[in-house]
């Protein structure tokens, strides 16, 4: 009956705690890795103009005749999208702004952040710098005098619009044919933009880090975020430690016996934790295999090097968190074995 109790304890109680809290732990310590914070968002910096180059190379072939009259006037005008994002500023701005998010974690992780400047944001003033930049305009400029010729009814949709412009309402669905004045009609399509940035915050505010929680533990300005993460996720490795050791002594008839049944349950959750890690990587990879991409409502193939880039990039950030997950798992594993192979130095010792 005591074994009985001792295996309720251990199975139902002590191993899914334990389990839990190998993979809560192992997800947090990626989140405050130097792999995610710099390596991550690194990779993905450097993979971005392939990106834009691939998708634009997609959407030529496979987006709606719109899209299509739109990226064919850049293509004319000599430029890509990809050196249209970079040299009005935006790519710059996604680089050092939303990428750069990761690095502000880093630097209040490692205290570096000045003590003025605590809240995680991104910038959003660089990014109405360069929509509304004289790069931007004419880069507008040389796509619109690309555009196709207008038949007569698009023609008077252009006049309508430069004729009847008031500087303050909403400019849609634009005629997808070279305007009669360009000069005009880019000036009142960056006027129109420029109305719709003035609703634009300067920077937008994901979270502040003052006073922040992590776990109900409330972070505290001037701590080493990282060291104090580690040793809470080690004392919470207390609480099952606490149900197995109340397991095994239940269940125990001597020290050796008492190892056993302390030592089977952290093996068994460790093997197990690198097990799912496995195969979860293995069915998630699989599941999202990348051959489609999706718009207008309809799904349409991928290019072989567009789908790779997406494929490498998910399991380079999968990896990042398996990889602490496996980490922990291991070492449970090893403690498990450790105390496992000290038990038979009390094998003629009984309680």
């Amino acid at each position: 009956m005591k074994k009985i109790f001792a295996a309720f304890i251990i199975i139902f109680i002590a191993m899914p705690i334990l389990f839990a809290l190998i993979w809560v732990s192992g997800l947090q310590r990626a989140i405050i890795s130097d792999e995610f914070l710099h390596d991550f968002p690194q990779e993905i910096r450097e993979q971005l103009p392939k990106l834009i180059d691939n998708s634009q190379n997609i959407a030529l072939i496979h987006s709606n005749q719109e899209t299509k009259i739109w990226l064919q006037a850049l293509d004319k005008s000599g430029s890509s999208l990809r050196e249209f994002l970079k040299e009005t500023g935006i790519t710059k701005w996604f680089g050092d702004e939303a990428l750069g998010i990761f690095q502000q974690l880093e630097e209040w992780m490692k205290e570096e952040r000045p003590q003025e400047n605590r809240d995680i944001i991104i910038k959003l003033d660089p990014l109405k710098a360069a929509l509304t930049s004289d790069k931007f305009e004419q880069k507008l400029t040389d796509i619109m005098n690309n555009l196709p010729a207008c038949n007569n009814e698009e023609q008077k949709e252009w006049e309508f619009i430069v004729n009847n412009y008031k500087g303050n309402e909403d400019i849609n669905n634009l005629p997808n044919c070279k305007p009669p004045d360009v000069k005009n009609a880019v000036k009142i399509i960056t006027e129109n933009i420029k109305q719709k940035l003035k609703y634009m915050p300067p920077q937008l505010h994901l979270f502040s880090t003052t006073g922040l929680n992590i776990n109900g533990v409330r972070i505290k300005d001037g701590l080493n975020k990282k060291k104090m993460i580690d040793k809470f996720i080690i004392l919470s490795f207390l609480v099952p430690c606490f149900f197995l050791a109340l397991g095994a002594l239940i269940g125990s008839k001597g020290k050796a016996s008492f190892l056993r049944w302390f030592a089977m349950p952290l093996i068994t959750c460790g093997i197990v934790a690198i097990a799912c890690s496995s195969a979860i990587k293995n069915i998630f990879l699989m599941s999202i295999d990348f051959p489609y991409m999706f718009g207008n409502g309809q799904e349409f193939p991928l290019s072989e090097e567009l789908a790779a880039q997406l494929y490498n990039i998910t399991e380079m950030g999968l990896n990042i968190f398996l990889k602490s997950v496996n980490n922990i798992s291991s070492i449970i594993a090893i403690i498990g074995l450790v105390i496992f192979a000290i038990s038979y130095t009390f094998n003629n010792e009984r309680r």
